[in-house]
């Protein structure tokens, strides 16, 4: 009986563990700290389950469990799929066999090659499964807005008509398909629009690695505008640039994308504009990134090019998709996961600070992997996700059909989605006071002479300058070229603690950043002006 029992111990121990690849029947935010979690390689989070990579001789210490397969497991051979309606599971069912399914949720073992000619008719996304990186949570509180005065400006600075133009600029390239050299000019034109409002932007290459077919060469605009306290700290608004009409397999010649996502992409673009004019205690980034229909591969390149930096990247803002609001269906969804509900609040409060009229809907689903705040959800960045609520029922999803002119019906939707983002990331950013205003323990208080606001900026043809005099001595108002030339001079008579608005027009100035100053007696005032043509 000791030989047998010997030999038989011998063969155990011969034989090696066989790594799963497994699903729990858990709620991350529940056991997170338990001492499993700390064995096991995460690749998905769900409302209530996960999946994780395990050895095989470790599966006694998980809790509740089903073991989805095992032996030599290959990540790159699963595909996370996440289905709009039913009709996409057909198409998902061409792809491999299907191991895991929860609600829209399914993971997908692939079997052999991809067909070429998979459609994303009632697919929201298809990613390849990723392995969480979860060891920098952010657990530092939402910042708050010192002034939020100054941010209710910028909120209504946002013109429905300038974001209605940036949509359409972005849909006359007829197609902005990543793999077509279309998009490459969206990208110029992305990064000329930002440098046009005086922010410095960059198109960054890198190879976009898709969850089919072969890598190729793609690029994000990323714009900053670094903070005035905290430059490290990093809050981040972002959209993709790219678009599809349902098949991102192929060079689609027309894509329009409207919608999706001309809508976020502009968005950034706006958020921009309005920003443009104002310091921040905080580093604000403006992203549009590319190739994320083919798997969300932009924002994966810089999310993990930012973790292995070290980026304090302290909340995204992705919108993606905001022009579908038929009535009854005129809501804004925000996708948020366990460690992003701070910013999630953050995005509620600004909307109905600032945006009274937009509907808002939070909702956990850390599994939704649809759009590139999942990038971020993967280094342990807090992000969410604002998108229309009613997405399964926009008949022009992934179509040609996805235009601009079959959205102008839903609006001013559009625009307050946009203004919500805008508000949440102005907020957080924390703007500071223009020039001639000082911190105080209650209202800002004015000095001698103010610039109190200068509206539209930027500005094109004209510009509302209001100032703020204490002294009552007439004030003259010119405005300087970056060479310092004075180009127009305004003079205006003041009474003492007295506010006026005075119509500076610019029709023949060229569009650039500007300095825009203020003088009486003694006292001087000075702010940014920037023209935009």
């Amino acid at each position: 009986m000791l030989v047998a029992l010997l030999a038989l111990s011998l063969l155990t121990t011969a034989i090696p563990s066989t790594d799963c690849l497994v699903s729990i029947e858990a709620d991350y935010r529940q056991v997170q700290g338990e001492a499993w979690i700390e064995r096991v390689d995460t690749f998905e989070i769900g409302a209530d389950y996960m999946i994780v990579k395990v050895d095989g001789g470790l599966l006694d210490q998980l809790p509740a469990h089903t073991v989805l397969d095992r032996g030599g497991i290959d990540e790159t051979r699963y595909l996370k799929v996440e289905l709009l309606s039913e009709r996409g599971r057909a198409e998902a069912e061409r792809l491999g066999t299907i191991l895991f399914e929860r609600g829209q949720h399914l993971v997908i073992r692939q079997e052999g090659e991809v067909p070429s000619d998979v459609r994303m008719d009632g697919i929201r996304a298809i990613v390849e499964l990723r392995e969480f990186q979860l060891s920098r949570i952010d657990s530092s509180p939402v910042p708050a807005p010192a002034f939020p005065d100054i941010v209710a400006d910028i909120v209504a600075g946002v013109s429905a008509a300038s974001y209605q133009a940036a949509i359409q600029d972005l849909q006359d390239f007829t197609t902005r398909n990543a793999r077509h050299a279309n998009f490459r000019n969206a990208c110029t034109h992305a990064h000329d629009v930002f440098e046009s409002y005086g922010i410095p932007a960059e198109v960054e290459e890198y190879v976009a690695d898709p969850w089919y077919g072969t890598p190729f060469t793609c690029w994000n605009v990323v714009a900053e505008k670094p903070g005035v306290v905290y430059p490290d700290s990093i809050f981040i608004i972002c959209g993709h640039l790219d678009s599809t009409a349902g098949s991102p397999s192929l060079p689609e010649a027309v894509a329009p994308g409207a919608d999706d996502n001309g809508s976020g992409s502009a968005a950034v673009l706006e958020a921009a504009r309005v920003m443009s004019a104002y310091d921040f205690k905080y580093t604000v980034r403006f992203i549009c990134f590319g190739a994320e229909e083919q798997g969300l591969c932009g924002s994966a390149v810089y999310a993990q090019a930012a973790y292995a930096a070290g980026d304090l990247i302290r909340g995204v803002v992705n919108m993606d998709m905001l022009l579908y609001g038929p009535a009854g269906h005129d809501t804004i969804k925000v996708n948020y996961d366990g460690n992003s509900l701070p910013l999630a609040q953050a995005f509620n409060t600004a909307a109905a600070s600032y945006v009274p009229g937009l509907n808002v809907r939070l909702v956990y689903a850390p599994g939704s992997g649809g759009s590139d705040h999942y990038s971020f959800w993967q280094y342990g960045y807090r992000a969410l996700e604002g998108i229309e609520d009613y997405l399964s029922g926009n008949p022009h999803y992934h179509r040609t059909s996805d235009l601009l002119s079959n959205y102008m019906q839903y609006f001013p939707f559009g625009s307050n989605c946009a203004r919500a983002g805008i508000a949440t990331l102005a907020s957080l950013a924390d703007p500071q006071p223009l020039a001639g205003v000082v911190d105080g323990p209650g209202a800002p208080r004015m000095e001698q002479l103010a610039i109190t606001s200068v509206s539209p900026n930027p500005a094109r043809d004209n510009v509302l300058v209001t100032l703020h005099s204490l002294q009552g001595e007439p004030v003259s108002l010119t405005v300087f070229d970056i060479l310092g030339r004075a180009l127009r001079r305004q003079n205006v008579e003041t009474t003492a603690s007295s506010t006026i608005g005075i119509h500076l027009g610019l029709p023949d100035l060229p569009g650039g950043i500007y300095l825009l100053r203020a003088e009486g007696g003694s006292a001087t005032a000075a702010t940014k002006l920037v023209i935009t043509r």
